[in-house]
């Protein structure tokens, strides 16, 4: 007879899992019965992505569907004592047949699926109903698992929860954060339009994303974030290198510019900049000194004033070293507004 593992302790099993794979993100786990069946709901806010949630908690679903017969399907999945589980077999009943997985976690052809499923049930639950060779190599592996998995203290069960559905919400400051990066990524200027159509490239793979803004904030969320963030990088570092060969065309005869500069002692460094006027430079002062404390720890104790520095004829003026994160340039400080506020 089956092992059925009941909905609110499947829940647990959720919530450890949750903690397990994303230690200090809060979740919500909610349960929830209806006609013909039970769930689980798992909500959060910002924090990991959904399809790093669902690689968590899915394999605690007791069910699949069968879009074909518009039909539930099954999985039998073995539990370890600890908690963590592995997939033997889901989607039992399906019309295009089961998936099948030895130990190894070894999706099986068809022709081994059901030799191997019929030797597992019979050494676990004593099931004698499944046609199977005794002498098949699909049997004696799925007899040597269960020995296996058995002496490891791992049962075979039925999580009585059919469905667990995630869903993650966003903060109004992380949503704005999705929303000046479509702008930037774009080419902005904002402010954000949800309404309107945005392209950019993101990644080196050459993927191109173009839809209407609240639609991209929404895919932009799906991406890895350290593949945002080295796309942004780019774009920073292309806009601030663009405006500093604007500087120095404009400045063919005279090659004098004012920066931001930083003092650490005897150590001298150029961090925004060029500006054409030392009141430009002055001006951004504050922002020189929060962009250095926030890629240097060590930056509160140094010196900041303006610098201003000349170059020979036919040189070139360089670009200040954190001119790239600088907001003139970037702009998504500025670039748009909360959501609620844009319309």
């Amino acid at each position: 007879m089956s092992e059925y593992v009941s909905v609110a302790d499947t829940a647990k099993l959720v919530r450890g899992a949750l903690r397990k794979s994303f230690p200090g993100v809060k979740f919500s786990v909610r349960s929830s019965r209806y006609a013909g069946g039970a769930s689980i709901d798992v909500g959060w806010t910002d924090g990991p992505q959904r399809a790093a949630v669902d690689k968590a908690v899915q394999p605690y679903a007791g069910s699949g569907f069968d879009g074909m017969t518009d039909m539930k399907t099954g999985n039998y999945t073995w539990l370890y004592p600890d908690g963590h589980v592995l997939h033997m077999a889901s989607g039992i009943g399906d019309s295009a047949g089961a998936a099948v997985s030895n130990m190894a976690r070894t999706q099986l052809p068809p022709a081994q699926a059901n030799e191997y499923m019929a030797a597992v049930m019979l050494a676990t639950q004593g099931d004698t109903t499944r046609r199977y060779d005794p002498d098949s190599d699909a049997f004696a592996m799925g007899t040597a698992d269960a020995a296996s998995l058995t002496k490891a203290g791992a049962r075979l069960v039925h999580f009585m929860a059919d469905y667990i559905m995630t869903e993650r919400t966003f903060s109004a400051g992380y949503r704005g954060e999705l929303e000046r990066a479509v702008v930037f990524l774009a080419g902005g200027p904002g402010p954000f339009d949800g309404n309107r159509r945005y392209g950019f490239g993101l990644g080196t793979g050459g993927r191109w994303f173009e839809e209407y803004g609240n639609t991209l904030t929404y895919q932009l969320s799906q991406v890895d974030e350290s593949e945002v963030d080295a796309a942004l990088e780019r774009e920073a570092k292309r806009r601030a290198d663009s405006a500093v060969a604007r500087f120095n065309a404009g400045h063919a005869e005279d090659r004098t510019g004012y920066y931001v500069g930083v003092q650490d002692g005897g150590r001298f460094g150029a961090l925004l900049g060029p500006y054409a006027t030392r009141s430009d430079a002055e001006a951004d002062v504050p922002l020189g000194k929060r962009l250095a404390e926030s890629v240097n720890d060590r930056a509160i104790w140094y010196a900041y004033g303006v610098t201003k520095v000349v170059m020979k004829p036919g040189a070139e003026l360089p670009a200040g070293k954190l001119e790239h994160l600088t907001g003139r340039q970037m702009a998504l400080a500025e670039a748009s507004q909360p959501a609620s506020q844009a319309a």
